[in-house]
């Protein structure tokens, strides 16, 4: 087992901490207020059990608060949708990242310990979508001020970018408490592969802002572009800097063909 050992802890190792129960208010609590507590109890083999599931609560529960938030901008089924898509993108991304960590850390020394890892990884994901879902009021707030769609996704991508960064940083610090030597180097190389993945997850699972006005709403679309792509587009299209390949054109319907009426002539069908 890889201990925890951090500086800044105020708890001795294996001290009770407000997570030691492993409830989901006691977690939640912890990623909120109390961070170093929750970093304290995964050096208890005892609580892994316990944090891992009210963890995947957590993340259930925000994720669906978030995902109905995004579906509120076109409604009906866009929001049962999103709000079952979101949890899943942030527990698929676990599932692919936590591995990763913990083959970096094996390449490093030959050491490694797959469920302390899993719940670094999970822990910093619940607390970024939960900062998300406290934050997305402000989605709401713009769209009954008739925010344009365009804006509505920046305004998206920024929330996310936010939150994303609080979860970022109990992740460094989960870490950086876990990790020693030569595993700090890989510590780095996880870091954008965990934000890789996250983006990935997230694109291939949408559509999450679909535009009011759109007729049908599909559960996910097709796999083409990219993240980072299709926020650049937005960007454009959000401040008019569109280009002559990318400007959309305008549709030319031809006129209907003008029929003789019976007994006219051409130039009118004077009689």
């Amino acid at each position: 087992m890889t201990a925890i050992p951090h500086p800044d802890l105020p708890h001795p190792l294996g001290a009770p901490a407000p997570v030691a129960a492993g409830s989901m208010a006691g977690v939640i609590d912890a990623l909120l207020r109390d961070r170093s507590s929750f970093l304290a109890a995964l050096a208890d083999r005892r609580r892994h059990a316990d944090l891992a599931r009210a963890l995947t609560l957590t993340v259930l529960a925000s994720g669906a608060v978030l995902g109905a938030v995004l579906g509120l901008v076109r409604g009906g089924l866009q929001i049962p949708y999103a709000a079952l898509k979101l949890p899943l993108v942030v527990l698929f991304t676990a599932a692919l990242s936590a591995p990763a960590l913990s083959a970096l850390r094996q390449v490093a020394d030959g050491s490694a310990d797959r469920r302390q890892d899993l719940l670094i990884v999970l822990g910093a994901l619940a607390l970024g979508t939960l900062l998300a879902a406290a934050l997305s009021p402000l989605l709401l707030l713009a769209t009954i001020f008739d925010v344009q769609y365009h804006d509505l996704v920046l305004l998206t991508v920024a929330l996310c970018a936010v939150s994303g960064a609080g979860g970022l940083g109990l992740l460094l610090r989960g870490l950086r408490a876990a990790m020693r030597g030569r595993q700090r180097l890989v510590g780095v190389a996880f870091v954008a592969i965990f934000c890789l993945v996250g983006a990935r997850m997230s694109w291939t699972l949408r559509p999450w802002l679909v535009r009011p006005r759109t007729p049908e709403v599909v559960f996910v679309r097709g796999i083409e572009g990219s993240f980072f792509g299709a926020v650049l587009g937005t960007q454009a299209t959000a401040s008019g800097r569109l280009s002559r390949e990318q400007a959309p054109t305008e549709r030319v319907v031809p006129a209907p063909a003008l029929r003789p009426r019976p007994g006219s002539t051409i130039l009118g069908g004077f009689r």
